[in-house]
């Protein structure tokens, strides 16, 4: 794994959160949850913040005076970050492609196409991997899963 971070706890998103305030901030969009103590798994502190800065941009850009919500569950042998939105949903025809490189609904935004590939590319280097839930018109749930790191596990070997 690359980066001099390897085997640290995955970190707060409070800085993934504060970097998307703004668009949060201009669009009237609610902030519930907080993941403010670092989970037990391997990672790479720094790329697992990458993911997060993402997921939460993409969901205040799509929420209009709604809500997004951050959390994590225990999923058995994985832990799960929740990035969940009110905003418009993503259509069916689009599910399929919104982890094809340079695939983007943001076009003339700024948007490359890039974000949810890298994301997914980062959560299943460390051995996870993301999945999407969405309903048009009500929104949408990015899941990071990430495998828990064992108590007997060594940080300084991943």
């Amino acid at each position: 794994m690359t980066g001099g971070n390897a085997g640290s706890s995955c970190p707060s998103n409070s800085d993934a959160v504060a970097s998307a305030r703004p668009i949060a901030n201009a669009k009237g969009v609610r902030v519930e949850g907080r993941v403010d103590s670092p989970i037990p798994v391997l990672v790479d502190p720094l790329q697992i913040q990458e993911v997060l800065m993402h997921l939460v941009k993409n969901a205040f850009e799509a929420t209009s005076k709604g809500n997004v919500r951050i959390r994590i569950e225990d999923r058995g042998e994985f832990h799960a970050i929740l990035v969940s939105d009110t905003g418009k949903g993503i259509p069916p025809d689009v599910m399929p492609n919104l982890f094809q490189p340079f695939y983007t609904t943001k076009a003339g935004s700024g948007g490359i196409g890039l974000g949810l590939l890298q994301s997914k590319h980062i959560a299943t280097g460390h051995g996870g991997t993301i999945d999407v839930t969405s309903e048009p018109g009500k929104g949408s749930t990015f899941t990071v899963f990430l495998p828990r790191r064992r108590s007997n596990e060594d940080p300084s070997r991943r």
